[in-house]
């Protein structure tokens, strides 16, 4: 499978001035966009001419979207991607945040007439403000900790990135010093000694 990148929009922005036409899309929380003052499509393809401004508002519920453009954006590739490591300072644009003025390309592709390719409504990102998770692998735990973590609500604190997701309240968390280390894989529950889990991301 080939992944190409792309801008991923927290919270609000950016404001993109096109100098040539491409085929976009905005997918992932509600985000208000307009593409010259007209209210832009979420989960679709569309085109865009050379002059036009799509303009990337806020969102009521969510957090973050992510912007494509049509081959994939150029970047600095390192390991195999060109996303940005902020923490590090390497990838995408000079390892950094992006900042008003800066210029970017992406891939060409050969011309041909633009689908009006979609995303079905059952596949959207759910944007809350509940959700439901199912929990695998729970045959370790001791009775209390199963039933701490599986019949209660949890709240996402502020302490939240695309890391991780540290939950607001406190289960007795386990204290075994024996116990080995394990990998860290997307959607893990990691018990810190503090009692207050952490999700962990992608």
């Amino acid at each position: 499978m080939l992944f190409r990148s792309g801008l991923e929009v927290t919270l609000g922005g950016p404001t993109v001035l096109f100098h040539e036409a491409a085929l976009v899309s905005l997918c992932g929380a509600p985000f208000d966009a307009t593409l010259d003052g007209v209210s832009f499509p979420l989960w679709r393809a569309v085109p865009v001419q050379a002059g036009q401004t799509l303009t990337v508002g806020g969102t009521a519920r969510g957090l973050r979207a992510f912007l494509a453009v049509r081959g994939g954006l150029h970047g600095h590739e390192v390991f195999g991607s060109r996303a940005t490591d902020l923490r590090a300072g390497f990838g995408g644009l000079e390892g950094r945040a992006l900042r008003p003025g800066d210029h970017l390309t992406w891939a060409p592709l050969p011309a041909r007439a633009a689908r009006r390719a979609f995303i079905a409504p059952d596949l959207h990102t759910p944007t809350g403000p509940h959700h439901e998770l199912r929990m695998l692998g729970t045959g370790d735990l001791t009775d209390d900790l199963r039933a701490a973590l599986l019949d209660r609500p949890f709240t996402v604190s502020p302490q939240a990135d695309r890391m991780g997701a540290r939950l607001s309240e406190s289960v007795a968390a386990p204290r075994d010093p024996a116990r080995p280390s394990l990998p860290n894989v997307p959607g893990l529950l990691q018990l810190p000694p503090d009692g207050r889990p952490i999700l962990l991301l992608p």
